[in-house]
């Protein structure tokens, strides 16, 4: 049995919204489909409050993150610290999105 964690920031939201196209720059939807083919996905979205949302992708190597920047390119040193999710849902689906982009 999992462990009840503490207080949940997001009360409810999803780690990457439906509507995850409006919140993605024209470069950083230009971007998706490229970095799909290399097998890096979008996995989580922050939103930190009175900023830009930070979008998290999941490198194809073992627990490896980065964070896609305005120009569609990604950090793959970022400064962050990643809560790993237990959830199946989280992680960006390229079908779900394809019509979307």
């Amino acid at each position: 049995m999992l462990k009840q964690r503490g207080f949940e920031r997001r009360r409810g939201e999803k780690p990457i919204p439906d509507d995850l196209v409006s919140l993605l720059n024209a470069e950083q939807v230009r971007a998706l489909p490229e970095l799909h083919e290399k097998g890096i996905v979008l996995y989580a979205v922050r939103r930190p409050l009175f900023q830009e949302p930070v979008f998290i992708v999941k490198l194809p190597t073992k627990g490896r993150y980065g964070v896609l920047l305005e120009n569609g390119k990604v950090d793959y040193f970022p400064d962050i610290h990643i809560r790993e999710q237990r959830s199946p849902d989280i992680g960006f689906s390229d079908t779900s999105t394809s019509a979307k982009l």
